[in-house]
């Protein structure tokens, strides 16, 4: 392995203990730190999203493989009942959970369609589910920069901010290199995870996830 290997692996891991340890949720924030301790100011050395993510897999797998398997499983079920309530709106799991590197206090993001904001919030009314508005954020789709209004809520005990897109930017969001996840393919990990952790085979098809009508 060459000097630019290296430092890209030591960035990377170190980026993903500070994500772990300090519950940083930002990869740039992370990654920026891990280079200034590290002192590595090369950027063609610093790790993409992608290697940080394999590093904190890692760390999670050689301490605490059995913590952090209990929680991805606690938050994709929580996911997928939300998402269930949001089926009208196209609803995909991104961020960390999608990534399978989500820790205990993650805020998990789910990704909407819609005509406005105003219609996501009455249709979360009409289901009983407390919600606030959250601040606009700027996001970077290819070469465009969109302000997207945001909803956090708590669902089973997790806290969730929802990002609001219009319709049109539904196949645009979906092929960003970022992992995102359908209802139906967050149904289908669930229903592998369960499958693998039991004697039963993996031909059945994926259950719902609803717990109830409204179960925050």
């Amino acid at each position: 392995m060459g000097r630019r290997s290296r430092d890209r692996q030591r960035l990377a891991q170190a980026a993903a203990r500070l994500m772990v340890d300090q519950g940083i949720e930002s990869y740039g924030r992370a990654l920026g730190k891990a280079a200034g301790r590290l002192e590595i100011r090369d950027p063609s050395r610093f790790p993409d999203r992608t290697e940080i993510e394999a590093a904190i897999r890692e760390h999670y797998r050689l301490y605490a493989p059995e913590r952090q398997a209990s929680l991805l499983a606690r938050l994709d079920l929580a996911a997928c009942s939300l998402m269930e309530q949001l089926t009208p709106f196209s609803p995909l799991l991104g961020g960390m959970l999608a990534a399978e590197v989500a820790g205990e206090g993650s805020v998990v993001e789910i990704y909407l369609f819609a005509e406005s904001p105003d219609e996501v919030s009455r249709s979360l009314e009409e289901r009983a589910i407390d919600h606030r508005q959250g601040p606009i954020v700027r996001w970077r789709l290819r070469r465009r920069q969109l302000t997207v209004p945001t909803i956090h809520l708590s669902w089973q005990g997790a806290p969730f901010v929802i990002f609001l897109f219009p319709h049109r930017f539904k196949g645009q969001l979906s092929r960003e290199e970022r992992p995102y996840l359908s209802l139906k393919a967050l149904q289908r990990r669930i229903h592998d995870r369960q499958s693998a952790g039991s004697d039963g085979g993996t031909d059945r098809p994926a259950p719902p996830c609803r717990r109830s009508s409204a179960s925050p």
